[in-house]
């Protein structure tokens, strides 16, 4: 057995290597294939791929500019905001559908509040 001292990434280690001499690839042991796929396709997982849209911050919805099923580009604007006197564009955070719109114009909300749901 050798003693030896490694570093990676900046911390250093120390291990212990045995020496196992010449060994040639016919005498390693490799652990068994995994069993074979089955022979009938599976379909592939659908995944809720939904996004909800949450307030950024607490305020007023002053303007509503995306619909239910209008498709939306990420960064596309999906509503008006004004907080503190302010108005702040809510962008799309995906491209995707608008599944559900969950806020009306003059509706207050909190921070985190649910606004939209894109899919």
């Amino acid at each position: 057995m050798k003693k030896l001292k490694i570093t990676v990434l900046g911390k250093s280690y120390e291990v212990l290597v045995e020496d196992m001499g010449d060994v040639t690839p016919e005498q390693t042991v490799f652990a068994e294939h995994a069993a074979t796929p089955p022979s009938v396709p599976i379909p592939p997982v659908e995944r809720n791929t939904a996004v909800t849209v949450s307030a950024p911050m607490s305020g007023t919805v002053i303007e509503i500019t995306a619909a239910v099923g209008d498709e939306v580009q990420a960064g596309s604007p999906l509503l008006k905001l004004e907080a503190m006197k302010m108005q702040n564009i809510i962008p799309a955070p995906k491209d995707g559908t608008v599944r559900e719109i969950l806020v009306q114009k003059g509706d207050t909300v909190s921070t985190g509040a649910p606004m939209f749901i894109i899919d």
